[in-house]
């Protein structure tokens, strides 16, 4: 694997705030690694969630900033749960990006803006 790496850092897309950090051994595989041009796994170092009402997109980044995957997902209105009055939704992938190579896309608050 190229890239080797310790931590995942996930940060909302709108503010660029990191709201979180998980050891990269704790993540599955597909979430941690995406595979490159050449077919080799590039480690993802950052993902990206952007929510802007009932859709969400995921932007797994690598360390030198490269988008490598990105995915969006909606809101499924028939699957939300709620326990004692909170209501959470479920989210659905909607649509995979196969892995693409795709510059990163600092200031965009569009779904699908940067690629």
């Amino acid at each position: 694997m190229t890239n080797e790496h310790e931590f995942v850092d996930w940060v909302d897309a709108a503010t660029g705030r990191v709201t979180g950090r998980q050891p990269a051994s704790q993540l599955d595989d597909s979430i941690r690694y995406v595979p490159g041009p050449d077919g080799e796994p590039v480690a993802v170092t950052r993902i990206e969630v952007l929510t802007a009402g009932d859709r969400r997109e995921i932007r797994q980044v690598a360390a030198d900033g490269t988008v490598l995957r990105t995915t969006y997902q909606a809101r499924d209105p028939a699957r939300t749960h709620g326990a004692r009055g909170i209501t959470r939704s479920v989210w659905k992938t909607r649509s995979t990006a196969k892995a693409r190579m795709c510059g990163p896309s600092p200031g965009t608050d569009r779904l699908g803006g940067g690629c």
